[in-house]
């Protein structure tokens, strides 16, 4: 069996790998690399879309038609109001469970509670560290 040998650059120790996994690896990275460039291509396009979206509204509102439904090619476009609410945060329920209990001892035992028993659940994955 051809056997070639990869590096782990970590902690400079040596895998004995079979060329089809030096492949597979190869793969990895290519697949890795092509998402890296989407997201950034992605983060970019939304980025232009909220800001060309701020305009629109700006521009509807100085107008005083926000409440116009524009034809648009494949369907319409229009402005609407939805409802955006914060994260539930320990730091959230801390103090929504200040008011509904009064003795410090009893929230601070709560909060424990619920911090004690998350769920944790472990997930292999691979990270990849870009040399720079």
């Amino acid at each position: 069996m051809n056997r070639t040998t990869a590096f782990v650059p970590s902690n400079q120790n040596t895998v004995t790998t079979t060329p089809t996994f030096s492949q597979t690896v190869g793969k990895w990275i290519k697949f890795d690399n092509e998402i890296q460039e989407l997201q950034e291509k992605i983060k970019e396009l939304r980025d232009k879309k909220q800001s060309t979206s701020k305009e629109i509204i700006e521009t509807l509102r100085d107008k005083n038609k926000e409440h116009i439904v524009m034809d648009i090619p494949n369907g319409t476009l229009r402005v609407q109001q939805r409802k955006e609410h914060s994260g539930l945060t320990f730091q959230y329920v801390e103090k929504c469970l200040e008011t509904l209990i009064p003795d410090k001892e009893q929230r601070d035992f709560v909060m424990q509670y619920l911090k004690d028993n998350r769920e944790i659940k472990m997930v292999s994955e691979l990270k990849r560290q870009v040399k720079k």
